[in-house]
């Protein structure tokens, strides 16, 4: 796939998510508690992140330091004791 193919399909993906974000907005205000909205966020947000990693052939590096884990940790509960 040539650049610009490949900028015109970024185009086009960028236009059909800024179209689709009112509609989505309004339902989930209507259907979907805090706490599921912020779950359904980080759930699309981790698949985007992987398809992106997969597509861009990207290796994943994990870090194995136990505070860099903890922080993780607390920065979950935070958002899970806060709702």
């Amino acid at each position: 796939m040539s650049s610009r193919r490949y900028g015109l399909l970024l185009n086009g993906l960028s236009v059909a998510v800024m179209a689709l974000t009112p509609v989505m907005n309004k339902w989930s205000m209507i259907t979907l508690s805090p706490l599921a909205a912020s779950f359904y966020n980080a759930l699309i947000s981790l698949v985007l992140t992987l398809i992106t990693i997969a597509m861009t052939k990207t290796k994943m590096v994990w870090i194995k330091q136990p505070v860099v884990w903890i922080l993780g940790l607390t920065n979950c509960l935070a958002s899970f004791c806060n709702t």
